[in-house]
């Protein structure tokens, strides 16, 4: 009975707007972590190793936006962030600190 009960749930996969959210959601974790990270070391080369971590999280990021943004024209949703320039500059003020 209970095999029964197991085979008969399907997991059916997340929309693609729930998985973005929750894509944009662990990036934006990634680069706090990274962040942290870098603030809290001085050994130069775990200074590298979170200046690539935040940077290859900042890229994920802008193109799960550009994606998520690409579904809201699609089907016309609004509860989905802009990408304008300057939030692109508010967003990567963090890297742009690790690098001076």
């Amino acid at each position: 009975m209970i095999q029964l009960i197991w085979k008969n749930k399907k997991k059916t996969p997340p929309k693609r707007k729930d998985f973005l959210k929750k894509a944009i959601k662990d990036c934006q974790q990634a680069i706090n972590d990274a962040w942290l990270g870098l603030q809290n070391t001085n050994e130069p080369d775990l200074i590298d190793r979170y200046i690539y971590e935040m940077n290859a999280a900042n890229v994920r990021y802008r193109f799960l936006l550009k994606e998520m943004q690409e579904l809201a024209a699609a089907e016309e949703v609004s509860d989905v962030p802009s990408i304008s320039p300057t939030n692109l500059e508010t967003e990567t003020s963090l890297l742009n600190r690790s690098f001076r």
